[in-house]
């Protein structure tokens, strides 16, 4: 799995619709339901990583997202770790 499948799926609701995204990507999806949103935000997925592919550049963003997840995940431990001292 690359660390672009394990990029965070936002979901929200408004007006009687679902929107489902992944702000790192920049892609979003509508639906009227979240099956039906994150059905189309996968396709839209895949087109983007298909675009990438064929231009050669998937590589460099799956270095940058790795760099991106560990830098959360870093700092994510950081802030337990100052909260858990006070």
């Amino acid at each position: 799995m690359s660390s672009i499948d394990e990029l965070d799926i936002v979901i929200r609701r408004k007006s009687g619709k679902v929107t489902a995204g992944i702000p790192q990507l920049g892609l979003y999806a509508t639906g009227n339901e979240v099956g039906a949103a994150i059905a189309a935000l996968e396709q839209k997925r895949a087109a983007f990583l298909a675009d990438l592919s064929e231009a050669g550049v998937l590589m460099t963003l799956k270095c940058a997202t790795t760099t991106l997840v560990q830098r959360h995940s870093d700092a994510a431990v950081s802030l337990a770790n100052s909260r858990s001292k006070h």
